[in-house]
């Protein structure tokens, strides 16, 4: 008898959040892969990535992406939206790897009909900018909706350390 119960509560669980919205999509789902602090700046194979020093003394890339045919954000519009898309990042190239693990994100909204997230501090495990400086990797993002679409973009790049991304001296 207790069984019973439990069953149905697994059931309901495995149901999209936002059914309506996902019955509202149109097109292919696609991602492109970007990086970009404040603007989605698309990379393709053979692209320069630069990567930084943030203030706790870890590497960094400023990852970035830009969502078509997708849900992108939930209906509230917020951080904590269960609607939201989860992204996932990762490097990976001869003693480079990331220290991202997928989480949920709202992307925005473009003039264009597409969404984007920029931003999203993609830490490298790295002991220091000369293991990285000059490395092809390979770059990769993963965004899954709360409709059950994926979509993935991969390029091999460049890394460049472009310094510290700490202002040494904030009263200038």
């Amino acid at each position: 008898m207790k069984t019973l119960p439990l069953l149905l509560v697994a059931l309901v669980g495995c149901a999209p959040p936002c059914p309506e919205l996902c019955a509202a999509l149109d097109g292919t789902p696609s991602v492109v892969l970007a990086t970009g602090e404040e603007e989605a700046t698309p990379v393709a194979d053979g692209s320069t990535v630069d990567f930084v020093q943030g203030a706790q003394g870890g590497y960094h890339i400023e990852g970035a992406a830009i969502l078509e045919g997708m849900l992108a954000s939930g209906p509230s519009n917020t951080f904590s939206d269960p609607c939201n898309p989860r992204i996932d990042f990762t490097v990976s190239g001869p003693d480079i790897g990331d220290g991202w693990v997928e989480v949920p994100r709202q992307f925005l909204p473009r003039t264009d009909g597409r969404a984007d997230l920029v931003a999203q501090r993609v830490v490298l495990d790295i002991d220091g900018p000369d293991v990285a400086d000059g490395a092809t990797v390979e770059l990769a993002v993963k965004v899954t909706d709360t409709c059950g679409q994926v979509a993935t973009a991969l390029h091999s790049v460049r890394l460049h350390y472009a310094g510290s991304a700490v202002d040494p001296d904030p009263e200038e």
